[in-house]
């Protein structure tokens, strides 16, 4: 899976996790929820400046990292153990 594909398929992982809908989450950090939409779907990705704000929106600053050349890296052994325990 490259890192666009991760970010899109945890993000929409993260977002459901905080029980938020894509327009809530996009009113949240100042986005459409068209854009929200396109990150989930691969259309397109969030800035780079985002993706903290985007962390600690979704109260998963701690599973997140950003790595240059990786564009990120979410750590999902943690929501797994807790979604599948």
């Amino acid at each position: 899976m490259n890192p666009e594909q991760n970010l899109s398929r945890n993000l929409r992982i993260f977002r459901k996790r905080a029980k938020l809908t894509q327009r809530e989450l996009g009113m949240k950090i100042g986005y459409s929820e068209k854009s929200v939409s396109k990150w989930e779907l691969g259309e397109n990705m969030p800035p780079i400046s985002t993706l903290t704000v985007l962390a600690e929106t979704l109260g998963e600053h701690d599973n997140v990292r950003v790595i240059p050349g990786d564009v990120l890296k979410m750590d999902l052994h943690a929501l797994l153990k807790d979604e599948f325990s």
